[in-house]
């Protein structure tokens, strides 16, 4: 079931990125990500009150909004990466920082997947770097600057999973929740004081919207999926997510795929494979 979930967060992970991505082009990121918090902070709260779940305890207020925290942050600094024009540098080399570092946490905290699946978490590494299309021709040289940034990006990305993956298991949807109120009024203090902007957010709002309400999803997807299966094994899973916002990108927009892109479909589908037989 760990493994089910942890390929559904993918996909709505995925989803989340390509409507964002289509709405950054004409809006500022942080007011996308601003606007689309918002709408996914009302439909949380709605969500959780209905379930009627109880006040979980301190420790799951902390985990959470620490969560909200490093995930804000971790936007603003990929953003910043990505900016560069260095996106076929900056975006694999996130992707694989948020897979590595919770990997390596799960073994610090004595998790113990089966050989197998040792084996087929690097390979599911490297399937992510290939589909985010780390060998592709426009891929040059990019400044220590961007890279450095890419890897604190992703590391805080990664960190977000093991923060969430500290709060109870009764929890219910409290700490996507919790994460949400505390990353929004962040998010609203980084905007003003970078003096973005929401111009023309109201031309594009169905991505803006989508791409919030999705991310908000996912979270709470990815809670449910690290409840049921190891931190070390979910998040590689989870982190698969280009995949889904390439096939949206080939689909949707009719972009082109490089032969690197499908190798690494390819490889990571084995290593999903081999990850949930084990």
């Amino acid at each position: 079931m760990a493994v089910v979930l942890a390929l559904l967060t993918a996909v709505v992970y995925g989803s989340a990125d390509f409507l964002g991505g289509k709405a950054t082009r004409h809006v500022t990121a942080i007011g996308v990500t601003l606007v689309g918090q918002f709408f996914g902070i009302a439909v949380l709260g709605i969500a959780t009150f209905m379930a009627d779940t109880p006040v979980p305890p301190a420790g799951d207020w902390a985990w959470s909004a620490l969560a909200g925290v490093l995930g804000s942050s971790g936007l603003v600094v990929f953003y910043k990466a990505m900016s560069s024009g260095h996106m076929t540098v900056a975006a694999p080399t996130a992707a694989v920082m948020g897979a590595v570092v919770p990997i390596i946490a799960g073994l610090l905290m004595g998790e113990r997947p089966s050989a197998a699946t040792l084996i087929a978490m690097p390979v599911a590494v490297a399937a992510i770097a290939l589909i985010s299309d780390i060998l592709g021709p426009g891929h040059h040289r990019a400044p220590a600057r961007t890279v450095a940034l890419a890897v604190l990006g992703g590391a805080l990305f990664g960190f977000v999973f093991v923060a969430l993956h500290q709060t109870t298991s009764d929890s219910g949807v409290w700490p996507v929740f919790i994460m949400r109120m505390t990353s929004s009024p962040y998010l609203a203090v980084l905007f003003f004081v970078t003096r973005s902007s929401v111009k023309g957010v109201r031309a594009h709002i169905a991505s803006t919207v989508g791409s919030g309400l999705l991310d908000s999803i996912a979270n709470w997807l990815y809670v449910l999926a690290v409840r049921e299966g190891l931190l070390s094994v979910v998040s590689v899973i989870v982190s698969l997510y280009p995949g889904t916002t390439m096939m949206l990108a080939v689909g949707v927009n009719h972009e082109r795929v490089h032969r690197s892109q499908v190798f690494g479909v390819a490889l990571a589908a084995v290593a999903v494979c081999v990850i949930a037989l084990n």
